[in-house]
């Protein structure tokens, strides 16, 4: 039996054509061969080429246009181990003043620990020190009730010593002669000097017995209350210092005639002295309560 090449019907060995499609059988199948019809030709294999000394060292053979896989040779040290990524820095978003996000700038730096790269994130145009320190001027400021009540103690103060100069300092039996601190400033400034003494209008000395006038008594009070108004407000609690040494003058003159009086014979103390030693010694509280608020 012969196959027709052309539709596959059998037909007898010796027929010259298909009895089906009328083919001729023999020009057929001299013309086109009976597996070739059937089966495509198989591609042809590539040629293999035998390794060369420099392809088992590692290197790429010439003219073959394939790498060889490399092997490691026994004098070369080991490949390193791959080192772990960086880890990329946190997404960052910052808002200007203008409501615009800018982009941060990292400046990677080395870490002790495992020599990764960290990474500083700062905003283009933010101020050096974002958590800066206050300003000095901020510092000595103070808003606590402490310090305003110190401030108020030092203006009152100074104010009662200013109103005690025109009150009786000392006085004789029954209240006869009454002197206050005016009354004693005129004396000293009327130049009336006692052997040995010194008079002038700030202090009278006389028979070993210092005294200071009204004047001192006046510029003493007047400072004090400067002082706290000047405190009040710049609100400067470093201000107290000053008024602490105003009234530790103003102390000492107080306790030096309030000596004095008392020394002197058939001689009393009188309001005005007592309230120039008790808010000279006021004044001086309050500038310590107004330096520590």
């Amino acid at each position: 039996m012969s196959t027709c090449p052309k539709c596959g019907e059998e037909n007898k060995e010796d027929a010259r054509f298909c009895m089906k499609c009328g083919s001729p059988l023999v020009a057929l199948a001299q013309a086109v061969p009976p597996d070739q019809a059937q089966a495509p030709p198989p591609p042809p294999r590539p040629q293999q080429v035998p390794p060369t000394p420099q392809a088992q060292a590692g290197e790429t053979p010439v003219g073959t246009g394939m790498a060889a896989p490399t092997q490691p040779s026994p004098t070369q040290p080991p490949p390193p181990p791959p080192t772990q990524p960086q880890q990329a820095a946190p997404p960052y978003q910052a808002a200007t003043g203008a409501g615009q996000a800018e982009a941060p700038s990292a400046h990677p730096s080395t870490t002790p620990e495992g020599g990764y790269p960290s990474y500083r994130r700062s905003v283009p145009g933010a101020p050096a020190q974002a958590a800066a320190k206050p300003a000095r001027g901020a510092e000595t400021r103070s808003k606590r009730p402490a310090f305003w009540i110190g401030s108020t103690l030092v203006l009152v103060a100074g104010a009662v010593v200013i109103v005690s100069t025109w009150l009786t300092w000392g006085s004789g039996p029954r209240g006869v002669l009454s002197l206050t601190g005016w009354d004693w400033f005129d004396l000293g400034r009327s130049g009336l000097t006692a052997p040995g003494g010194i008079t002038n209008a700030f202090f009278i000395y006389a028979e070993g017995l210092p005294l200071f006038t009204g004047l001192c008594s006046l510029i003493a009070g007047g400072l004090m209350v400067l002082t706290g108004l000047i405190m009040l407000a710049a609100r400067s609690k470093w201000l107290g210092i000053l008024a602490i040494i105003i009234s530790l003058l103003a102390l000492g003159m107080a306790v030096t005639n309030l000596t004095t009086i008392l020394r002197t014979e058939a001689v009393s103390v009188g309001l005005g002295m007592y309230l120039f030693l008790a808010f000279s010694f006021l004044g001086l509280v309050g500038g310590g309560t107004a330096t520590a608020g």
